[in-house]
């Protein structure tokens, strides 16, 4: 089981959810294609929200900046793989203000086809 710590994060401006095509939750802009954890970490805190998938954090950020997007879950660490300096970076970079942190426990899955050994993995 592994722990990742997403944060959300909108433009200081935003003064409510504007809303795509009369839906009234926000939109919400993250790395990854649908069914990634920070779509997860999104409907977690946001259930009514509409998700964006994104390329990358920073395109996930231009989002925000470009009012495509009203909020960004950007995620900065993990069990499994550290400290996301780059999503750091991003934060001292844009004139975002964080306003939820979320940890999302995450079970990780290892399968294989019937016959593979664990050697062979």
């Amino acid at each position: 089981m592994g722990l990742d710590q997403l944060t959300v994060l909108h433009h200081p401006h935003l003064n409510g959810f504007a809303g795509i095509n009369g839906d009234v939750g926000p939109r919400v802009a993250f790395q990854g294609s649908f069914g990634a954890y920070s779509e997860f970490a999104a409907k977690t805190v946001y259930p009514d929200c509409n998700t964006l998938p994104r390329c990358s954090f920073a395109d996930a950020i231009a989002a925000v900046k470009r009012n495509q997007a009203d909020l960004v879950v950007l995620h900065v660490e993990s069990t499994m793989e550290g400290t996301e300096l780059r999503n750091y970076d991003l934060l001292l970079q844009h004139d975002l203000h964080i306003v939820q942190e979320i940890n999302l426990f995450v079970n990780y899955c290892l399968l294989a086809m019937p016959g593979v050994l664990q050697t062979q993995l």
